[in-house]
Protein backbone atom coordinates (compact mmCIF):
# COMPACT_ATOMS: atom_id res chain seq x y z
CA UNK A 1 0.00 0.00 0.00
CA UNK A 2 1.23 3.50 -0.87
CA UNK A 3 2.05 6.05 1.82
CA UNK A 4 -0.37 8.49 0.18
CA UNK A 5 -3.70 8.77 1.94
CA UNK A 6 -6.68 8.05 -0.24
CA UNK A 7 -8.90 9.81 2.28
CA UNK A 8 -8.38 12.25 5.11
CA UNK A 9 -11.18 12.64 7.62
CA UNK A 10 -11.35 15.83 9.66
CA UNK A 11 -13.47 15.69 12.81
CA UNK A 12 -13.73 19.15 14.34
CA UNK A 13 -15.65 21.50 16.63
CA UNK A 14 -15.99 24.65 14.53
CA UNK A 15 -15.47 26.10 11.07
CA UNK A 16 -12.31 28.02 12.06
CA UNK A 17 -10.63 24.71 12.95
CA UNK A 18 -11.76 23.21 9.65
CA UNK A 19 -10.49 26.17 7.62
CA UNK A 20 -7.16 26.16 9.46
CA UNK A 21 -6.60 22.42 8.95
CA UNK A 22 -7.71 22.45 5.29
CA UNK A 23 -5.36 25.32 4.55
CA UNK A 24 -2.49 23.66 6.43
CA UNK A 25 -2.92 20.41 4.48
CA UNK A 26 -3.00 22.30 1.20
CA UNK A 27 0.11 24.32 2.11
CA UNK A 28 2.07 21.38 3.50
CA UNK A 29 1.16 18.76 0.93
CA UNK A 30 -1.09 20.15 -1.79
CA UNK A 31 -3.94 17.98 -0.51
CA UNK A 32 -6.96 18.49 -2.77
CA UNK A 33 -10.41 18.95 -1.24
CA UNK A 34 -11.52 15.74 -2.95
CA UNK A 35 -9.39 13.74 -0.48
CA UNK A 36 -11.02 15.39 2.53
CA UNK A 37 -14.15 14.23 4.29
CA UNK A 38 -15.34 16.45 7.08
CA UNK A 39 -17.38 15.44 10.08
CA UNK A 40 -18.83 18.60 11.52
CA UNK A 41 -21.20 19.55 14.26
CA UNK A 42 -24.52 20.60 12.73
CA UNK A 43 -24.72 24.36 13.28
CA UNK A 44 -26.51 25.31 16.46
CA UNK A 45 -26.95 21.68 17.54
CA UNK A 46 -25.19 21.69 20.90
CA UNK A 47 -21.61 21.64 22.08
CA UNK A 48 -18.85 21.22 19.50
CA UNK A 49 -16.70 19.47 22.12
CA UNK A 50 -19.49 17.00 22.87
CA UNK A 51 -19.99 16.35 19.16
CA UNK A 52 -16.29 15.54 18.63
CA UNK A 53 -16.12 13.39 21.76
CA UNK A 54 -19.22 11.37 20.77
CA UNK A 55 -18.19 10.93 17.08
CA UNK A 56 -14.55 10.10 17.76
CA UNK A 57 -14.99 6.38 18.62
CA UNK A 58 -17.02 5.80 15.44
CA UNK A 59 -14.51 7.64 13.26
CA UNK A 60 -11.63 5.69 14.83
CA UNK A 61 -13.45 2.41 14.21
CA UNK A 62 -14.15 3.41 10.58
CA UNK A 63 -10.50 4.36 10.09
CA UNK A 64 -9.34 0.96 11.30
CA UNK A 65 -11.79 -0.84 9.03
CA UNK A 66 -10.80 1.24 6.01
CA UNK A 67 -7.04 0.87 6.68
CA UNK A 68 -7.18 -2.73 5.47
CA UNK A 69 -7.76 -1.61 1.90
CA UNK A 70 -6.92 2.12 1.71
CA UNK A 71 -4.57 4.39 3.62
CA UNK A 72 -6.75 6.76 5.62
CA UNK A 73 -5.88 9.56 8.01
CA UNK A 74 -8.07 10.91 10.81
CA UNK A 75 -7.45 14.42 12.09
CA UNK A 76 -9.34 15.32 15.25
CA UNK A 77 -9.53 18.97 16.30
CA UNK A 78 -10.91 19.71 19.73
CA UNK A 79 -10.25 22.73 21.93
CA UNK A 80 -8.73 22.15 25.34
CA UNK A 81 -10.54 25.25 26.64
CA UNK A 82 -9.68 25.42 30.37
CA UNK A 83 -8.49 21.79 30.61
CA UNK A 84 -5.02 20.63 29.63
CA UNK A 85 -4.28 18.69 26.47
CA UNK A 86 -3.52 15.49 28.41
CA UNK A 87 -6.97 15.63 30.00
CA UNK A 88 -8.62 16.01 26.58
CA UNK A 89 -6.69 12.97 25.27
CA UNK A 90 -7.84 11.02 28.33
CA UNK A 91 -11.44 12.12 27.71
CA UNK A 92 -11.23 10.91 24.10
CA UNK A 93 -9.75 7.58 25.23
CA UNK A 94 -12.55 7.20 27.78
CA UNK A 95 -15.14 7.89 25.06
CA UNK A 96 -13.60 5.03 23.05
CA UNK A 97 -13.54 2.66 26.03
CA UNK A 98 -17.16 3.52 26.85
CA UNK A 99 -18.10 2.66 23.24
CA UNK A 100 -16.20 -0.64 23.34
CA UNK A 101 -13.48 0.64 20.98
CA UNK A 102 -9.79 0.30 21.76
CA UNK A 103 -8.34 3.81 22.28
CA UNK A 104 -5.94 5.15 19.68
CA UNK A 105 -2.63 3.30 19.39
CA UNK A 106 0.65 4.23 17.70
CA UNK A 107 -0.11 2.38 14.47
CA UNK A 108 -3.35 4.30 13.94
CA UNK A 109 -2.94 7.11 11.40
CA UNK A 110 -4.52 9.68 13.73
CA UNK A 111 -3.51 13.24 14.57
CA UNK A 112 -5.04 14.85 17.64
CA UNK A 113 -4.99 18.63 17.23
CA UNK A 114 -5.81 20.15 20.61
CA UNK A 115 -5.47 23.93 20.78
CA UNK A 116 -5.29 25.39 24.26
CA UNK A 117 -7.41 27.50 24.89
CA UNK A 118 -8.72 27.44 21.33
CA UNK A 119 -7.60 27.75 17.71
CA UNK A 120 -7.73 31.54 18.00
CA UNK A 121 -4.92 31.33 20.59
CA UNK A 122 -2.69 29.71 17.97
CA UNK A 123 -3.70 32.13 15.23
CA UNK A 124 -3.05 35.13 17.50
CA UNK A 125 0.45 33.83 18.39
CA UNK A 126 1.28 32.90 14.79
CA UNK A 127 0.27 36.40 13.74
CA UNK A 128 3.00 37.81 16.02
CA UNK A 129 1.23 38.62 19.26
CA UNK A 130 2.12 37.30 22.70
CA UNK A 131 -0.43 34.88 24.13
CA UNK A 132 -1.11 32.73 27.11
CA UNK A 133 -3.11 29.55 26.84
CA UNK A 134 -5.79 30.62 29.31
CA UNK A 135 -7.14 33.77 27.64
CA UNK A 136 -9.93 33.51 25.07
CA UNK A 137 -8.76 35.47 22.00
CA UNK A 138 -11.05 37.13 19.47
CA UNK A 139 -12.44 35.23 16.52
CA UNK A 140 -11.30 36.32 13.07
CA UNK A 141 -13.65 38.38 10.89
CA UNK A 142 -13.83 35.37 8.55
CA UNK A 143 -12.32 31.88 8.61
CA UNK A 144 -10.06 32.47 5.59
CA UNK A 145 -8.18 35.22 7.48
CA UNK A 146 -6.14 32.44 9.12
CA UNK A 147 -3.99 31.94 5.98
CA UNK A 148 -0.97 33.99 7.20
CA UNK A 149 -0.98 31.97 10.46
CA UNK A 150 -1.10 28.72 8.46
CA UNK A 151 1.91 29.83 6.39
CA UNK A 152 3.91 30.57 9.54
CA UNK A 153 2.88 27.30 11.22
CA UNK A 154 4.01 25.30 8.21
CA UNK A 155 7.43 26.97 8.38
CA UNK A 156 7.69 26.38 12.14
CA UNK A 157 6.53 22.75 12.04
CA UNK A 158 9.24 21.90 9.54
CA UNK A 159 11.97 23.20 11.86
CA UNK A 160 13.75 20.82 14.22
CA UNK A 161 12.95 22.80 17.39
CA UNK A 162 10.17 25.24 18.26
CA UNK A 163 11.08 28.91 18.67
CA UNK A 164 10.97 30.66 22.06
CA UNK A 165 7.46 31.36 23.28
CA UNK A 166 5.88 28.71 21.06
CA UNK A 167 2.64 27.67 22.80
CA UNK A 168 2.94 24.19 24.31
CA UNK A 169 -0.23 22.90 22.66
CA UNK A 170 1.07 24.08 19.27
CA UNK A 171 4.34 22.20 19.85
CA UNK A 172 2.27 19.07 20.48
CA UNK A 173 0.27 19.68 17.28
CA UNK A 174 3.52 19.83 15.25
CA UNK A 175 4.52 16.48 16.77
CA UNK A 176 1.13 15.04 15.78
CA UNK A 177 1.60 16.41 12.26
CA UNK A 178 4.98 14.69 11.96
CA UNK A 179 3.56 11.43 13.32
CA UNK A 180 1.15 11.02 10.41
CA UNK A 181 3.08 13.04 7.87
CA UNK A 182 3.83 10.03 5.65
CA UNK A 183 0.11 9.54 5.29
CA UNK A 184 -0.08 12.99 3.69
CA UNK A 185 2.79 12.63 1.22
CA UNK A 186 2.04 13.63 -2.34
Amino acid sequence: MSNRSSQIVILYEDTQQESFIRRFLKKAHGIPSALLRVSKNPSGKGSGEQFVRSRYPNELKALRQRQHHANTTLIVAIDADTSDTAQIRKTLNTACSDAGIEPVIDKDNVALVIPKRNIETWITWLNGQQVDETTAYLKLPNESACQPAVEKLYDLCTQSAPPPGFPDSLTKACIEYRKVKTGFST
